[in-house]
């Protein structure tokens, strides 16, 4: 499967200019292996497509399996400030849901648009210094030609194929026949949409669009002022008054070039137009879009990783945000041409039929994010007669994504904050989409949703941020509208109260929560800005985005985050990227200077297993005890496994106890890392504390005999930074180490102290025996013992002083 055929047969291919027989053009050669493309200079000068005939075999694994058709171009030359060699590179992936399934010989296509680029490369296939092509096992490729095109501008659908797709039985599409010129039939079908968006029988156009397509986490800035530097061509940071250059990568970022083609950036033009009905704005709407459809044309029949295109993130949020809204205001302005209705109309059709024809694979927020697209489509523009399809499969993906991805505790199995407040919102929007259309398409998602949205509402820190785990961003990342707008729509006054920062609705009924099938535990004395927290990861890896941090904690207390996960800023290939998603960046433990790798030695379904049957939660009104466990490899070396076992006990109200157990066999180093926000901190004999003036602060006291010292900012290797506003900022990371013979047995009091007060005027004493503890927390506030069962219970308040 590419297109289907009945899809393919309405789109007008490019014309060849040229081709060259590559040598050994018609050997048939094993591709699985890869193979090499002669890099001669005269050869790629020109050209813009490699074409071949490829051989897939049979499917050996299920219909699902995760393979790609892979071709990489890379050129001789670097853009300053990178490591590696600018270049393309494609991956088409190989599955029954993605497309680009066959048995035996077919042609295939590998069309420069549709590669992603590696830093700044310009200037296309020129300077090519290597070129390779890789398939899946048992391919051949065989007939191997460069090609040079005429780029036939989009649409594609051609101006026959829309009248047909058109259902003209639909009351007001009467007058669409088949035996009128086609010029005529686009006449009527662009009057048609014009009446409509004034409002017919078939109701108000605009109203309806504008009414059930919600924008959940929509923050782009939409007043005219806003709209008047997009109509002058400043867009995104540049002076495009001269054209859009689609192209642009100015940073060597393909999320930058991802982000322009999302055509975001209209949204200001979109909201002017409504408030105001000025033409202007229309006009405005109507250039970009005509200059994007007519220079990004969809691939011929073949979906691959380009930026227009073949991101299926990229599609579905052009879609959604963008496309069925654009075309309401379009058709509402009477100085719209025709032509431009029409070409807008047809490439609704082609975003539609190629989120059908490409399903992203395996399930995860892109395919979510094509669902409720294709919904969308199918709900908005009722007048094509595969509509009623669009809508079936688009809200049938999406109940098996909530069944698929949704944890029963609410958590997204990607088990990112950040991913999940996105995921929920689109998942709500389809709902709100379906039941404002048609009464009753996606109500079978609703429970899954409030358990979603429940669950982002259950980690929020008292001051309303929530923490960076995994692939979340920046570490002070507010949920603001995303979690209010839902709150409304749901009639949940706990997630308005979290929305507006406590303007509006109401405190959550509970304090200290286990999210027990994510392993998320939420420890806190209340939900005032004042109150102490503390988020304990206890859980599985994850599906994508993940990052090896499990047992890492989240420290917040008097108002301020101290113990912090680093979050990341970007997607940058550089070595911050890479250490972000690492143990060392994290606030647990690495052994032998390595950290935890999960990802090499789990298998996926073990990625996303509930860890209900595998962690501890007790809680009383005297303390809260969570305990996990990492078994596995420190590092790339296999062979030596550990079992880390972290408890974690609130003394409620005011401070926190960790125990760390590592067992193993031989000697080995002990690292736990703690990573404190931008604050200056101090290493006052065995413990460390922040020291803040007039402030309050915290204060990590070891338990055992561990030397502490401190790192910030170090670049070589990359260590002691956080991700704040996207930005990576140096920051202290406080490691206690030691080196012993295994088991290593230690904890450390966390206590969170007022302003006022030089030090937590904390001590701790441990009365120790082969499989227990019994420790003596003394303080101003009384004196407390907890004891620790090593080898069964773990902790438990043992007496309260208080």
């Amino acid at each position: 499967m590419i297109f289907r055929r009945e899809t393919i047969e309405q789109l007008a291919d490019d014309r060849v200019r040229f081709a060259t027989d590559l040598p050994q053009a018609g050997e048939e050669r094993a591709v699985d292996a890869g193979i090499e493309l002669p890099a001669d200079a005269a050869l790629w000068r020109d050209v813009d497509e490699i074409r071949a005939e490829l051989y897939l075999p049979s499917r050996r694994e299920s219909s699902d399996a995760n393979e790609t058709i892979r071709c990489e171009v890379t050129l001789d030359g670097s853009t300053p400030g990178f490591d590696y060699n600018d270049g393309y590179w494609f991956s088409a992936l190989v599955s029954e849901r993605a497309g680009n399934t066959w048995k035996g010989w077919r042609p295939f296509r590998f069309p420069r648009e549709c590669f992603y680029t590696r830093g700044i490369p310009g200037g296309g296939w020129s300077d090519v210094k290597e070129a390779r092509i890789n398939g899946p096992r048992g391919s051949k490729i065989r007939n191997i030609r460069l090609v040079a095109r005429d780029v036939r501008p989009g649409p594609r659908m051609t101006d026959e194929a829309l009248v047909r797709a058109l259902d003209t039985d639909y009351p007001g599409l009467e007058s669409v026949s088949a035996s009128e010129s086609t010029d005529d039939n686009l006449n009527r079908i662009a009057a048609y949409f014009r009446a409509a968006s004034k409002g017919n029988a078939t109701g108000d156009r605009n109203t309806v669009i504008r009414r059930a397509l919600p924008k959940l986490r929509d923050t782009t800035p939409s007043g005219p002022a806003d709209a008047e530097e997009v109509l002058a061509g400043r867009i995104r940071g540049y002076d495009w008054s001269g054209g859009i250059d689609w192209d642009a990568n100015p940073a060597g970022y393909i999320e930058w070039s991802i982000r322009t083609h999302t055509l975001m950036f209209v949204r200001p033009l979109i909201g002017s137009w409504w408030a105001t009905r000025r033409s202007r704005f229309a006009r405005g709407i109507a250039n970009i879009l005509t200059d994007w459809v007519r220079r990004n044309p969809i691939p011929y029949g073949l979906r691959a990783c380009g930026l227009a295109w073949g991101h299926s993130l990229v599609v579905a949020t052009r879609t959604y945000e963008i496309l069925v809204e654009a075309f309401a205001a379009l058709c509402a302005c009477d100085e719209t041409e025709d032509r431009c209705i029409i070409d807008v109309l047809k490439s609704l059709w082609e975003h539609a039929n190629y989120l059908i024809a490409f399903e992203s694979f395996p399930p995860s927020n892109k395919t979510i994010a094509e669902g409720r697209s294709l919904a969308a489509i199918g709900c908005a523009v009722p007048e094509f007669r595969e509509a009623r399809s669009w809508r079936r499969i688009g809200y049938s993906r999406l109940d098996e994504d909530m069944r698929i991805q949704v944890l029963d505790d609410g958590a997204s199995y990607e088990l990112s904050p950040g991913y999940q407040i996105a995921i929920a919102s689109w998942f709500l929007e389809a709902y709100e989409t379906g039941k404002r259309f048609t009464g009753t398409e996606g109500r079978s998602l609703k429970a899954g949703i409030e358990k979603m949205f429940r669950w982002s509402a259950a980690i929020t820190r008292p001051d309303f941020t929530r923490p960076s785990i995994s692939d979340a961003g920046s570490l002070d990342a507010k949920y603001g509208v995303a979690i209010e707008k839902p709150g409304r729509l749901l009639d949940d006054d706990h997630l308005v109260w979290i929305g507006t920062e406590g303007r509006e609705g109401s405190v959550p009924p509970y304090r200290s929560i286990a999210l027990r099938d994510s392993g998320y535990f939420v420890m806190r004395s209340g939900w005032d800005r004042n109150d102490v927290y503390l988020l304990f990861e206890g859980g599985p890896f994850g599906k994508f985005h993940q990052h090896e941090d499990m047992l890492t904690i989240d420290v917040y207390a008097y108002g301020s985050p101290f113990i912090v996960d680093p979050g990341i800023s970007s997607y940058f290939q550089n070595a911050w990227t890479t250490w972000y998603r690492t143990t060392q960046a994290h606030n647990t433990v690495l052994v032998d200077g390595c950290g935890q790798s999960r990802r090499s030695f789990q298998s996926q379904t073990e990625w996303t297993e509930s860890c209900r049957s595998k962690t501890v939660w007790r809680s009383d009104d005297g303390s809260d005890i969570a305990v996990a466990t990492y078994d596995g490899p420190f590092g790339a070396d296999r062979a030596h496994s550990f079992r880390h076992t972290r408890s974690v006990i609130f003394i409620k109200p005011d401070y926190f106890i960790i125990f760390d157990e590592l067992i193993g066999d031989g000697t080995h180093t002990y690292e736990a890392l703690f990573h404190f926000m931008p604050y200056r901190v101090l290493i006052d004999s065995k413990s460390v504390r922040t020291g803040r003036l007039d402030q309050p602060n915290i204060e990590i006291l070891p338990l055992t005999d561990l030397e502490p010292r401190l790192v910030c900012g170090r670049n070589e290797p990359v260590q002691g930074w956080v991700s704040m506003g996207a930005q990576d900022v140096p920051a202290p990371v406080a490691i206690f180490a030691t080196e012993a013979e295994l088991p290593i047995r230690t904890g450390y009091v966390i206590a969170p102290f007022p302003a006022g007060r030089p030090t937590a005027e904390i001590s701790a004493q441990v009365d120790a025996d082969s499989d227990g503890w019994r420790v003596r927390v003394e303080r101003s506030a009384g004196t407390d013992e907890i004891g620790m069962d090593w080898s069964g219970s773990g902790p438990r308040l043992a007496h309260d002083g208080r």
